[in-house]
């Protein structure tokens, strides 16, 4: 498969947790990105992907939400809902992104300055 083959797929199923980990690996041995490998196969494991139906009208595109405290807000989908880490690491803007992939990189680029373990999404 091609990263544009995988990007489609994953458009169509963001919460393919087999999907993320086909790509995880096809990341590590075809794509020679093994960081963002282990970062699928991180969203595959905790479950998490942004959502693509937005809770607030003014929002458009895909989601990432903060709900604040360990409890999730029954409001917002727990698959895009992120623990309290976030916040300090995730741009000062609204986590409202054109596509699944954007919404993904900006998590990444915060996922990389996390210590390990990660604790992913509230309630985990």
């Amino acid at each position: 498969m091609t990263e544009t083959q995988w990007t489609e797929l994953l458009d169509r199923e963001p919460g393919n947790a087999e999907c993320r980990e086909a790509y995880s690996r096809w990341l590590i041995d075809m794509a020679d990105e093994p960081e963002r490998g282990e970062f699928q196969a991180w969203l595959a494991e905790q479950k998490l992907w942004p959502t693509n139906s937005p809770v607030s009208a003014e929002e458009k595109g895909w989601c990432w939400y903060w709900a604040g405290g360990d409890l999730p807000d029954a409001s917002l989908p727990l698959h895009a809902t992120l623990s309290d880490w976030w916040l300090d690491h995730m741009p000062r803007a609204r986590w409202s992104y054109p596509t699944r992939k954007e919404a993904e990189e900006v998590l990444f680029q915060a996922w990389q300055k996390a210590p390990r373990p990660v604790k992913g999404r509230v309630g985990s």
